[in-house]
Formats: C-alpha cells, sequence, structure tokens
C-alpha cells in the first residue's frame, strides 16, 4: 500500500470542502501540513474553511503562517482581510486589502473588500461619534 502524500491529502481536503464538509477538510489539510508545512495554498484553503466556520482568529494564525512562507499570495491576504472585518478590526482589514492590492491591482475582490472595510470603519466611526456626544 503506497503512503499518501501532501497533495493526497490536499486534494481529499478540497473535496471535503466542496462537498459542504469543513471539518473533515479542515482533517485532510492538517495530515497534508504534517507532511509538508511549508505549503502555502494548504494554509491558504485552511484559513478559507475556518472562516466559513466562523473561527476568524485561527484564520488569521493560517494566512500569516501562508504569507511567511509566501508574501506574495494574494489570496492568504485577502482571507485575512476578511477574518479582520469579521472581527470589527477593519483598519487592518483595509491593510490586508491594500497588500493585496499593491501584489495585483486589479484585483477586484481586493478591491471590493477594502470599501466595504472603509464603509464600515466610517459608520462605526460615526456611531462612536455619536455616542460620546449623547
Amino acid at each position: 500500500m503506497q503512503q499518501r502524500d501532501a497533495i493526497d491529502w490536499y486534494n481529499e481536503g478540497i473535496a471535503l470542502h466542496i462537498s459542504g464538509d469543513r471539518d473533515g477538510a479542515i482533517r485532510c489539510y492538517d495530515h497534508a501540513l504534517e507532511i509538508d508545512p511549508e505549503y502555502a495554498a494548504i494554509w491558504g484553503s485552511k484559513g478559507i474553511a475556518l472562516y466559513e466556520l466562523g473561527r476568524y482568529d485561527e484564520v488569521i494564525q493560517c494566512c500569516n503562517r501562508a504569507l511567511e512562507i509566501d508574501p506574495e499570495d494574494t489570496d492568504a491576504w485577502i482571507c485575512k482581510g476578511f477574518a479582520l472585518d469579521e472581527l470589527g478590526r477593519y483598519d487592518e482589514a483595509i491593510q490586508c486589502y491594500d497588500h493585496a492590492l499593491e501584489i495585483d491591482p486589479g484585483d477586484t475582490l481586493a478591491k471590493s473588500n477594502r470599501e466595504g472595510a472603509l464603509k464600515k470603519r466610517g459608520a462605526t466611526a460615526k456611531e462612536s461619534d455619536r455616542g460620546a456626544s449623547i
């Protein structure tokens, strides 16, 4: 019997992820990362699955690891921005989207999410201003 390599585990994780089994996908990604912890795409895919489960702090950890390996990974910058946005950390999210746009100025997902984070940051600042004047 042939031993499974990181790509085998990664591909199984992707299949499970697509089928909706986020927890199963994460287990497969973890097996793949045990074999090859320097595979940035696996860290990114794990981050996306964690995001879909609402585990935002873990998403940031995965994206940070992916970015240590490949600082030009626009998907990891955007995924990290998503998680930071969900945590209400809009300035940090905007910085992530800005990094992605430095790498790929035409990335429409980074552009639209950057605009959304700017709007949320503005709305939060206005709410804080109103609360302070009451």
